[in-house]
């Protein structure tokens, strides 16, 4: 959900209150980033989906959420928070700053040279499509409550998985590891826009 509890606010109290969920997805991601060694060093429970038949020699190389950002992009680019702060209320300026990030989060850059690697990424699951209580399609988000209690982080931070078969005994906003093919690819949902799918193999739940 794009909004959140911010929908009974109007005017320069609503754009303020976007905006700072915003700022708080930020903050989030750089803590997810922070938080992906410990994940690799916490036990994993293979207890979603099936792994790759027996014998198939499969590498799937470990990323970060940071891994999928181009060195050189920055999500604030072109936020001056001393001028929002000093806006008034119903000054088109608030809105147009606020729509100007939502649009450059929902088209971040990728990096197409990871195009068909095969990878492991930590995350939490928010689910898309299932096949009666097996989940089939959802998108894996680097921080706890992104697209469904806070604004969607940008899309260069959103995957699009899509399960070869289905995933038994996923949850919503379950941690989990995924496996799979890499390929950056738009998909926009109303839970948020991904940049990137990966073609799931297996689902692996924290515990």
């Amino acid at each position: 959900m794009r909004h959140g509890s911010s929908n009974h606010l109007t005017g320069l109290q609503r754009v303020r209150s976007e905006l700072g969920a915003m700022l708080l997805a930020a903050a989030c991601l750089t803590a997810a980033v922070a938080t992906d060694g410990a994940h690799a060093q916490a036990g994993d429970r293979s207890t979603a989906g099936k792994p790759a038949p027996a014998g198939a020699a499969t590498t799937y190389r470990k990323l970060a959420w940071e891994d999928l950002i181009p060195p050189d992009w920055d999500p604030m680019k072109g936020v001056d928070m001393k001028e929002i702060a000093n806006l008034q209320d119903g000054d088109p300026r608030a809105r147009a700053t606020l729509d100007r990030l939502r649009r450059a989060w929902d088209n971040a850059p990728t990096r197409p040279e990871m195009n068909g690697t095969r990878v492991r990424l930590p995350g939490y699951v928010v689910p898309l499509s299932s096949e009666g209580r097996n989940l089939r399609e959802f998108l894996l988000v680097p921080y706890f409550g992104a697209c469904v209690h806070s604004p969607p982080p940008p899309s260069n931070q959103v995957v699009h998985v899509v399960m070869e078969r289905p995933a038994a005994g996923i949850e919503m906003m379950d941690a989990v590891w995924v496996s799979g093919r890499l390929v950056a690819t738009s998909f926009n949902s109303g839970m948020g826009s991904a940049s990137y799918r990966i073609d799931g193999v297996e689902v692996v739940l924290h515990r």
